[in-house]
């Protein structure tokens, strides 16, 4: 039997609301799917470890159509408003993988379901998404937003490093705000800070979190190596970047942790606010277990992503930046 592969539009295809797939196919490769054929529909590439997940049945032989031609109902037969923000998102997609090509459509049907929908990021499915698989899910949005509509008591750590260019304490306002009412008993916040705002921040924490049961716990510090040093003119040389430590409730002992961490400097590649990925790594790993659900409003190149998909945490990161959400999305699927 043929196979055909669905990543990212998994949960469309299982509750039988993706009608059609688009597909980059050369005309030898479409020319071996015929109208009635059964395929076996993949999560994923079963080289890369994808498994069969359901039977369908082709209800037209593949044909041509040009970008400039779909319809809203074509897009929805794709899944629709379930996997893109809008048609205009949609065919943006496909143009980036396009490289000069026409794509075949291929229509199906739904015939049998062979691993029902259970995608435990659903709840959290409030807002456009860029990545959604059993790893974690990439959401595009203000955070603002798309963290007033998480569930309560859904997740173990928030992991962030929030923008606060200008003095703008915005980010950990919202951090004091939601994360309480997001993290579970025993959950943890921890955010990098600066020196220079500490105490406005602590004040933050302590007028909107202190009434939902956020407790200061620590103050842990990333220790620069040379190279990430800095002077500042007033005489100080920076040698740390610390990282303020909440608790939702009791403090859950996990054993010793360190306080201060040497890190390597970070090359930034992919964004300004590039983070190193063994920092992330080092205090992920030590506030959650396996199959805990991190999250980070503030997801910049994607770091507590990378770090949770190689410690087995499951990820719900957000970004405002639309290239930023793409990026991190491109990079997980390259990993994979």
């Amino acid at each position: 039997m043929k196979i055909m592969s669905f990543v990212m539009t998994v949960e469309a295809l299982l509750q039988g609301k993706k009608r059609a797939s688009r597909r980059f196919w050369s005309d030898k490769t479409a020319a071996q799917f015929k109208k009635g054929d059964l395929v076996q529909a993949f999560n994923k590439n079963p080289r890369n470890g994808g498994e069969c997940i359901a039977i369908i049945r082709l209800t037209k032989n593949p044909f041509r159509q040009h970008l400039d031609e779909i319809t809203e109902k074509d897009f929805h037969a794709e899944g629709g408003l379930l996997h893109w923000s809008s048609i205009n998102d949609f065919i943006f997609a496909l143009k980036k993988m396009n490289k000069g090509f026409v794509p075949f459509v291929i229509e199906f049907e739904l015939v049998h379901v062979l691993k029902p929908l259970n995608l435990w990021w659903q709840k959290f499915w409030k807002a456009a998404h860029y990545y959604a698989e059993d790893d974690g899910i990439v959401l595009g949005g203000d955070a603002r937003q798309v963290l007033s509509e998480f569930p309560a008591e859904s997740a173990a750590l928030f992991f962030t490093d929030p923008d606060y260019s200008e003095g703008s304490l915005l980010g950990f306002w919202l951090l004091a705000k939601q994360a309480p009412r997001i993290l579970k008993q025993g959950g943890v916040l921890i955010t990098e800070a600066p020196h220079k705002y500490l105490n406005a921040i602590q004040e933050v924490f302590q007028l909107h979190g202190g009434a939902q049961d956020l407790r200061w716990r620590w103050l842990y510090n990333f220790l620069f190596l040379e190279g990430a040093q800095r002077r500042l003119r007033m005489g100080i040389h920076v040698i740390t970047k610390p990282l303020l430590c909440y608790s939702k409730g009791k403090w859950k002992n996990r054993g010793f942790v360190k306080d201060g961490l040497p890190v390597k400097p970070q090359k930034k590649v992919k964004h300004k606010w590039q983070k190193n990925l063994d920092g992330y790594l080092y205090f992920i790993e030590r506030h959650t277990d396996e199959g805990d659900i991190v999250i980070d409003p503030f997801a910049g190149s994607g770091t507590t992503a990378f770090a949770c998909r190689q410690l087995k945490r499951r990820f719900v990161v957000i970004d405002i930046d639309d290239q930023c959400c793409r990026q991190i999305s491109e990079d997980l699927r390259k990993e994979s």
